[in-house]
């Protein structure tokens, strides 16, 4: 369960019924709650995950239902193997944005695992591909 000085910072591993992080009966809020649905615990995830400031912009642009399908896609693969090549999830030839890209239908996830820390995945920015064009936070990027 997550402590007082834990809930304030976001970071508790769990909840409890008066965390500002819970809806008020035990079960969580946000990404918390996705990881619960699918089955993982805290003690269970290999990998932490950050987002880089910038992100919160990135997510600006997206939709309701464009925001969740990222967060839910992210909590999976990214929490226990970011490492491991699938049809989704790929290395980048090197680029000014990130490492990996996690595909999610028409959204992109840039992420990089934390050289200092390599239990920690940050994530670096997203954006929505259409076609050959990649937009993050309403701007065109080439990759």
């Amino acid at each position: 369960m997550c402590s007082e000085l834990d809930c304030e910072r976001g970071q508790g591993l769990g909840v409890t019924r008066n965390c500002p992080y819970s809806l008020g009966d035990g079960r969580a809020r946000g990404w918390k709650r996705v990881a619960e649905r699918a089955g993982w615990r805290a003690a269970e995830l290999a990998y932490a995950i950050q987002f880089a400031e910038s992100v919160t912009d990135h997510f600006g642009c997206l939709t309701a239902s464009e925001r969740t399908k990222v967060l839910g896609a992210i909590v999976r693969p990214l929490m226990h193997q970011p490492l491991v090549e699938t049809r989704n999830r790929k290395p980048l030839r090197p680029n000014p944005l990130a490492p990996w890209e996690l595909r999610v239908g028409a959204l992109r996830v840039f992420y990089e695992v934390v050289s200092d820390d390599p239990e920690v995945v940050r994530v670096l920015a997203v954006g929505k591909k259409q076609r050959n064009v990649l937009r993050i936070a309403g701007q065109e990027i080439k990759l």
